[in-house]
């Protein structure tokens, strides 16, 4: 095997076009199927609110003449506890498909990157270093094809997500840390950065929006369109793939 060679990596239109549209049919189909179906949580909870205080003025009764007060009380605090549990579940599902899509993208970058790498290096090479890589260290690689990903204007978004994917399915951690150091826009109120916070980081702080979930999709898009045709390594002479 020679000693010195190029290592190349291809986006060809079609493929980046085949990515790009499996990746926008997700978004559209989570939002259609999912997200929107919270869009009037605040009006489910009202008609809640409505059926409990009409079902409670209809049911019979013995004895004396019922609390009125008591009862209006009673439904209140009961359709504010349903409009809660909606809105946790809206926040669990929003949260969970922005982990959806990221692995997906996660998936898409591993699959192209063993595609193209497949030609220099052997299978235990692509599984070490692309398939039990972390994300981070993908970036390096592209880093050192010569394409600067971390000064591209989607990094910090798609950074941002990696953290709060692995917030959401590990809990506390160093992902919780660097997210509060970084972008802690993406914890409550209660998690804003202060020193306060960084000695009590809880992982329930995590809160996200839908239009985080519309900058998370843009950013994986961008970064698709943004990859370059053709990214070249011009290995050492002393080097040779294996």
């Amino acid at each position: 095997m020679a000693q010195h060679r190029s290592l190349e990596l291809q986006m060809y239109e079609y493929s980046r076009n085949v990515i790009v549209e499996r990746h926008m049919f997700f978004v559209r189909e989570a939002k259609n199927r999912l997200l929107n179906q919270f869009d009037d949580i605040e009006g489910e909870a009202d008609r809640y609110q409505d059926e409990a205080w009409q079902s409670a003025m209809s049911a019979p009764y013995y004895g004396d003449e019922p609390d009125i007060g008591s009862i209006a009380q009673a439904v209140t605090d009961d359709a504010a506890g349903h409009y809660m549990l909606l809105d946790d579940m809206r926040k669990q599902v929003r949260l969970s498909t922005v982990a959806a899509m990221f692995h997906q993208w996660d998936k898409e970058l591993r699959d192209y990157l063993e595609n193209e790498l497949r030609h220099y290096f052997n299978g235990g090479w692509i599984k070490k270093h692309i398939w039990n890589g972390k994300t981070i260290d993908l970036f390096d690689l592209f880093e050192q094809f010569g394409w600067t990903v971390r000064s591209q204007p989607f990094y910090p978004l798609i950074d941002a997500c990696n953290l709060i994917v692995n917030v959401y399915k590990h809990g506390k951690g160093a992902a919780l840390t660097r997210l509060h150091n970084d972008y802690p826009h993406y914890l409550s109120k209660l998690g804003m950065k202060s020193w306060t916070a960084k000695h009590f980081l809880d992982h329930k702080w995590l809160e996200i929006t839908d239009a985080d979930f519309d900058n998370f999709a843009q950013a994986f898009e961008a970064f698709w369109r943004a990859m370059p045709e053709r990214l070249v390594y011009h290995l050492p002479e002393e080097t040779a793939p294996v």
